[in-house]
């Protein structure tokens, strides 16, 4: 599910929630897929500071995986924090940071996450 909320204007609180209920069938009894998270949310507040510049920060959270029937993989939280500034009509300047509080976590069991990442892009629309 996906809902965006406007407050006053400036400022946007987008979220997103899936829950997933993934089995192989296969097997007697079913079992869970490995490494996909039931509960899987998104959630941002972005401040639209000028008529070409937005600021945001978001939180993403991942929780009740399983790497097998008997291991679990723990939970985790990342933050992003990003900024859009548009130089003209068909321009925009992008910088987002990933993981901005450098968590140690692991989306695959066994193998450690990136930590705290700087990406720029510029976005060209012609």
């Amino acid at each position: 599910e996906f809902c965006e909320v406007g407050l006053g204007g400036l400022i946007t609180v987008p979220a997103a929630y899936t829950y997933t209920a993934a089995f192989d069938t296969s097997t007697a009894p079913k079992t869970r897929l490995p490494r996909r998270p039931r509960p899987n949310t998104d959630l941002h507040a972005q401040y639209q500071a000028t008529a070409v510049w937005l600021v945001g920060a978001g939180l993403h959270f991942e929780a009740d995986r399983v790497l097998s029937p008997t291991i679990r993989i723990e939970n985790f939280t990342t933050t992003r924090l990003y900024t859009n500034y548009a130089l003209n009509e068909s321009v925009t300047v992008k910088v987002r940071i990933e993981n901005a509080l450098d968590e140690e976590y692991a989306e695959v069991g066994g193998y450690p996450s990136a930590p705290r990442a700087i990406y720029t892009s510029l976005d060209w629309k012609f």
